[in-house]
């Protein structure tokens, strides 16, 4: 299990590729409680991208 600096540079590094700025502290609060629950990198990549902020098109 990687450390919580590093899940939170994984964090970091797919808000930024997903939807192209760093995760609110919200956001990344919610991350560690996801994680915390058992949740993995997979599952929170694929939840971050079916947000509606990620398949929004204008």
């Amino acid at each position: 299990m990687p450390s919580t600096k590093v899940r939170a540079e994984q964090v970091r590094h797919a808000y930024e590729e997903a939807v192209g700025r760093q995760p609110r502290q919200s956001e990344a609060r919610m991350a560690s409680v996801f994680f915390a629950g058992g949740g993995t990198l997979q599952e929170f990549c694929l939840a971050l991208l079916n947000r509606s902020e990620f398949i929004y098109i204008p």
